[in-house]
């Protein structure tokens, strides 16, 4: 996993570029614009000149916890599907997980 989400803020999160050994900070808007049909996610390295990304499917890859837990605060943020609170979000992350990889596959929490 190239870039991985470390921790949240009140304005973004907070991610680590492994391969790069750096990090740093985004905010939701500049999460936003990389937001895809509500099933995948482009995460940006924040490292001036770095240009590293990490494509997530809503399923959540190699990360299902962070990745789930990830799209439930970016659909919160943005209101996909409605979403206006936290049981709406996971139950929308939950379908499109469900349509992606199945229903076991959800693991993200209320």
């Amino acid at each position: 996993m190239a870039i991985r989400v470390t921790g949240y803020t009140a304005t973004g999160l907070v991610v680590w570029h492994d391969e790069g050994g750096h990090g740093g900070a985004l905010t939701w808007a500049q999460l936003a614009a990389t937001f895809r049909d509500g099933i995948a996610l482009t995460v940006p390295c924040p490292q001036a000149g770095c240009g590293a990304v990490s494509v997530y499917p809503v399923a959540g890859g190699c990360d299902p916890d962070a990745m789930q837990e990830l799209f439930v605060r970016v659909y919160l943020r943005l209101k996909q599907g409605g979403a206006t609170d936290r049981a709406a979000a996971v139950a929308l992350v939950r379908q499109a997980v469900a349509a992606m990889d199945g229903a076991g596959r959800a693991v993200v929490a209320q």
